[in-house]
């Protein structure tokens, strides 16, 4: 009996877990590339690098004596949406604190012309992209 709920149980999980979703599937071929990270080996390394430089960026020049909240971390979510170019043509930034917000969104603005969505033969196409970051103060 027991033999027959573990195989029930697999194949199951091969069943539900063993199916690509397309709309998944489409969303892997998007690479988020800043201009100075194209000439790196592969996309994925394109993808980090330019996660990396708005995160360092942010990180470096904001400005802590702006925020009146007493938290040290916080959760922010980049969201941006690129056209048919595979340039930014507007993006969101979802945050609780709302000083943070309009400071990130400030600092970014002269960053995102160096921005594009690209597809694997590194062609501009439309579409969004979007990744979380943490910023902390340090004392």
């Amino acid at each position: 009996m027991r033999s027959i709920f573990i195989f029930t149980l697999l194949l199951i999980s091969q069943l539900i877990f063993s199916q690509v979703d397309n709309k998944y599937a489409k969303e892997i071929d998007k690479y988020f590339i800043y201009k100075d990270c194209k000439d790196l080996s592969n996309s994925w390394d394109n993808n980090l690098c330019s996660k990396k430089k708005i995160t360092d960026y942010v990180f470096k020049y904001f400005d802590w004596e702006k925020i009146e909240s007493k938290e040290i971390e916080y959760k922010i979510w980049f969201k941006f949406y690129f056209n048919e170019d595979g340039l930014i043509s507007n993006y969101e930034i979802q945050t609780d604190e709302i000083t943070v917000k309009s400071q990130i969104v400030h600092l970014l603005n002269p960053l995102l012309p160096d921005f594009s969505l690209v597809d694997s033969n590194n062609k501009p196409i439309a579409g969004q992209y979007g990744f979380p970051c943490r910023i902390s103060l340090v004392k």
